[in-house]
């Protein structure tokens, strides 16, 4: 847990941790010089299971995770951030799930979001892993917060990287699902408060870290490999969230037509660079043409268009064949 002048959450995200069900751990601390009252608060620490790491100088959040993760000793290794809460019971249930799954290398979970003004807000995420890569396309699947990682496969793909101020984590998640297993446990393990030391969820203030590593992770999927799109562009990359997601963007019909055909056409990349057979590459081609269909009624449900209407209704027929090919044994149809 790194933590920089942390002084007004820190000790309910220290307690949080130290009030556990699973009580075999140790708690790596690292103070990235602070100056407000968060040295005297780590000072007062009485628990063995703490290990305080204080940085001379300040070295910034991911050098400061690199280093906490240098004196690390477990098999696995939980993130909390210094203002987020984790409930009493995400430590016993992320280490059960990774010793029962050992294929897995990263583990998260739903969590509440806590606003600026202090309301709160249940955020759920993919459990699956073919959900969550693909999702990660588009934007991040992971609270920081909430995940739990295996320390051999973090090294065996690099670790932290430092080119990404803001979305530090979420470059690590696109190289880790890239190789590995990756789940989400369906329950929520965290509180996140929005505005915390990660920020990768505020893609306002991390906008351009965030569209270099969708469009990484979509270079590295595509055949051949490396070939760019103007389909990867952030505000294609934002048209499509948008189609996907119902973020409050607000496109055009004739963006989303371009959309849906970019959408369509990396998922052909996606089933063939994670290796799916074709009746999985059906079934969830159909879940996604049923998702562009939902996009498009959202668009229509503002302002009536016919267009957008018979958009989603194309969509939907393609999606019920797709299904129907399915169950009668030719998902290729």
């Amino acid at each position: 847990m790194p933590v920089r002048d942390g002084a007004g959450h820190v000790r309910l995200a220290i307690e949080s941790i130290l009030r556990q069900t699973f009580t075999d751990f140790e708690f790596v601390i690292v103070d990235d010089a602070s100056t407000d009252a968060t040295p005297a608060i780590l000072a007062a620490l009485r628990d063995d299971r703490v290990r305080l790491l204080t940085n001379a100088t300040r070295l910034g959040l991911t050098r400061s995770l690199k280093r906490g993760l240098e004196v690390a000793r477990g098999e696995y290794v939980a993130r909390q951030d210094a203002d987020d809460v984790s409930r009493p019971t995400r430590l016993d249930r992320q280490v059960r799930f990774l010793d029962d799954n050992r294929d897995v290398a990263l583990i998260g979970s739903d969590y509440i979001k806590i606003k600026r003004g202090g309301e709160r807000a249940l955020r759920t995420v993919p459990r699956d892993c073919l959900g969550i890569r693909w999702r990660l396309l588009f934007v991040n699947s992971f609270a920081h917060s909430s995940v739990a990682f295996r320390r051999s496969t973090l090294e065996a793909v690099g670790g932290y990287g430092d080119e990404f101020r803001y979305a530090e984590d979420y470059e690590l998640w696109t190289r880790l699902a890239s190789k590995y297993s990756v789940a989400n446990v369906p329950e929520v393990l965290v509180e996140y408060r929005e505005g915390s030391a990660t920020m990768t969820a505020t893609y306002d203030s991390a906008a351009a870290d965030v569209a270099e590593i969708i469009r990484r992770y979509r270079s590295g999927i595509r055949v051949p490999r490396g070939r760019d799109l103007t389909a990867d562009q952030p505000e294609n990359i934002s048209i499509q969230r948008a189609l996907l997601f119902g973020d409050a963007n607000r496109p055009s019909l004739e963006e989303l037509d371009h959309a849906v055909g970019a959408v369509l056409e990396l998922h052909q990349h996606f089933c063939a660079f994670y290796g799916l057979t074709a009746r999985e590459a059906a079934r969830h081609r159909a879940w996604l043409l049923n998702r562009l269909a939902r996009g498009f009624l959202r668009r229509s449900s503002r302002r009536l268009e016919a267009r957008a209407l018979i958009a989603s209704a194309s969509l939907l027929v393609q999606a019920l064949r797709l299904t129907s090919a399915i169950a009668l044994g030719r998902p290729s149809d």
